[in-house]
């Protein structure tokens, strides 16, 4: 497997049922392709660290395979408007996230994750609506969060989106505190696997 570090240009496709997604791409030596595979949202402007390898498709040639999709955080201004103005975080457009990133800069995102009640800075925003786009972020973050760790354990993505599907933002507490649990919950996740899991967490075999 291969890491890629990718400028994402487009989003052709996704479902939201199984995370599958076809992205258009630029590889960092300005190579343009596209990338196929189950992973978390993201948005045209950002960045990701991809892990896949390269395939060639009947129809559509050269591309690459994802197993693992890793989102960048944004740090300049307009990589942050470009993500918040994306349409992945239920409540803020484009015009939303200009006036946010006209308020508060490259701190936009900081702002909805750790202050949000500097949002009512910015006119239209009031203290209710305020609470509504900090909890949507943290939803989307927490997705986020949850598949690359997910991913980390060695599972598939078609398994990680189920796991997640299920525990949705509990995801990361439940593997942390009870992986065995997942035995019982998802279909086709055995207890070896569960297993692999804790002990990638550091519990004891014997715990």
């Amino acid at each position: 497997m291969e890491k890629f570090e990718v400028l994402v240009t487009n989003v052709s496709f996704r479902n939201e049922d199984n995370g599958f997604t076809v992205l258009q791409i630029r590889l960092d030596n300005g190579t343009r392709t596209s990338a196929v595979g189950v992973m978390p949202a993201v948005a045209a402007g950002e960045r990701a660290v991809l892990t896949g390898e390269w395939t060639e498709h009947a129809q559509y040639g050269r591309q690459i395979r994802a197993t693992m999709c890793e989102p960048v955080k944004p740090t300049t201004v307009s990589a942050v408007e470009r993500y918040l103005g994306s349409g992945l975080i239920k409540g803020i457009g484009p015009s939303t996230a200009k006036a946010i990133v006209e308020e508060f800069g490259a701190e936009a995102l900081d702002v909805l994750q750790y202050d949000p009640e500097r949002l009512t800075r910015v006119p239209g925003i009031g203290k209710k609506r305020a609470v509504q786009l900090a909890e949507s972020f943290a939803s989307q973050a927490q997705m986020r969060d949850a598949m690359v760790l997910l991913q980390s354990f060695d599972l598939s993505p078609a398994m990680a989106m189920k796991i997640f599907d299920k525990y949705k933002e509990s995801t990361q507490e439940i593997l942390r505190r009870s992986p065995y649990r997942l035995v019982e919950d998802i279909e086709g996740l055995g207890f070896r696997t569960a297993d692999r899991i804790a002990a990638a967490q550091g519990m004891s075999p014997d715990d």
